[in-house]
């Protein structure tokens, strides 16, 4: 898991075990790893930034704290470990110090009650802090549609003597009439012919 460069605090140990928890029900690589940078990065604010080392003492005024925090310090500009910024060099990104997206910081947002959640039913804690703290509002922004002239340019790319391009061009049909997920389309199963 962590680097233990430093004294374990009841924050270390109750990340540890919601790690745990969240390995033994075979989530992704990329939540697990998801998982723990926030709720590191939100641990080390609270140790640094507000002398707090347990989830217990965690108030939603601290949650909105770090909210505020998070929208001011900047893209890139704290990590969850030094080992990472000898590896990635955050500081020659385009975007380094660029304010944070409203997505990213909902996505914190949802990381650390989910967090939370766990630590109440375990009984580490008796409420959940972050379930008082107002959702983040986002703005979807608008994907730009495909004129009926570009989507029959698209269409005619295919060559449909060929079965696998036949088979991309009838899913690619299937999602513009009825407007189905790529993942649902790809899912689905021809159904036998009832006689």
């Amino acid at each position: 898991m962590r680097s233990r460069e430093r004294n374990i605090t009841e924050f270390d140990l109750q990340l540890d075990s919601f790690m745990l928890h969240c390995d033994a029900k075979y989530l992704s690589p990329k939540i697990l790893k998801s998982f723990e940078q926030t709720v590191t990065l939100f641990g080390n604010y609270l140790k640094q930034e507000l002398k707090i080392e347990d989830a217990a003492k965690v108030k939603s005024s601290h949650i909105r704290q770090y909210i505020k925090y998070l929208r001011n310090r900047g893209k890139y500009t704290v990590s969850a470990s030094e080992k990472a910024l000898e590896i990635n060099y955050p500081n020659r990104r385009e975007d380094y110090q660029k304010p944070m997206s409203d997505v990213t910081i909902a996505n914190y947002t949802r990381n650390m009650k989910i967090f939370f959640n766990f630590l109440k039913m375990e009984r580490e804690i008796v409420g959940n802090s972050v379930s008082t703290v107002e959702k983040i509002k986002l703005k979807r922004k608008q994907k730009q549609l495909l004129s009926p002239e570009e989507i029959k340019l698209v269409l005619r790319t295919y060559n449909l003597t060929k079965f696998h391009e036949y088979r991309t061009w009838t899913q690619l049909r299937l999602i513009i009439d009825t407007g189905f997920r790529a993942t649902d389309v790809l899912r689905s199963k021809m159904a036998s012919p009832k006689h």
